[in-house]
């Protein structure tokens, strides 16, 4: 009945639209909080409707997601405490750095992403940010950003490279890396600006290669 009556009247043309569509505002910056990168499209329940009926009203239950991250949850509830997925209204990763990125010169400048906890957490909350990260494809989906950004950004680069030396352009990297981990610690720019600070193939020309 609960399922029937979300269906009716939050996601139909009825009045109840309206608070749908409030939830869906509540996302930062109208950003998925799985991911971070794409802007909110969908609602998802973070206990599935199908397996807890009560709770399909529920407005703590309705988290403003993404398409590609509702479809990679998916209906699917983990009670492993290692498996939980992570509500984002009410938990989190925290501020210390666990996101970061390489570049991997040899297949062309490609960033890699990876989730490392730091050694202080608990195994449960490491092994429930790994899965996290493996559930929403997050390397993949970073590496793309990453991509398009490069490619926007690398004649700027070179321009700065050619009129000062590798020194300042690390600088100017490293400003802006801090400046997006300001925003987002853990955020793929971040990640991705820091990466490129600490890669001397990119810092001694590589983006001529790109």
């Amino acid at each position: 009945m609960f399922e029937e009556i979300y269906g009716t009247a939050l996601r139909g043309r009825a009045p109840g639209r309206k608070l749908y569509d409030a939830i869906k505002a509540l996302a930062a910056d109208t950003r998925c909080p799985l991911c971070g990168i794409q802007a909110v499209a969908q609602v998802d329940h973070h206990a599935p409707k199908d397996k807890f009926p009560l709770l399909a009203l529920t407005p703590l239950n309705l988290v403003a997601v993404c398409g590609p991250c509702n479809q990679a949850k998916s209906n699917v509830f983990d009670e492993e405490p290692a498996k939980e997925a992570i509500h984002p209204y009410f938990e989190g990763f925290g501020p210390e750095r666990w996101l970061f990125a390489r570049i991997d010169h040899a297949n062309g400048g490609v960033a890699v992403f990876e989730a490392t906890p730091p050694t202080t957490w608990y195994p449960t909350k490491a092994a429930r940010l790994e899965r996290h990260f493996a559930r929403y494809h997050l390397a993949d989906r970073y590496a793309d950003e990453a991509g398009h950004a490069l490619s926007m950004r690398k004649r700027k680069d070179l321009r700065t490279l050619e009129a000062s030396s590798c020194t300042e352009l690390r600088a100017q990297l490293l400003d802006e890396a801090t400046w997006a981990a300001e925003y987002d610690p853990n955020g793929w720019l971040a990640a991705f600006l820091f990466a490129l600070a600490d890669s001397p193939w990119y810092l001694n020309g590589g983006m001529r290669d790109i």
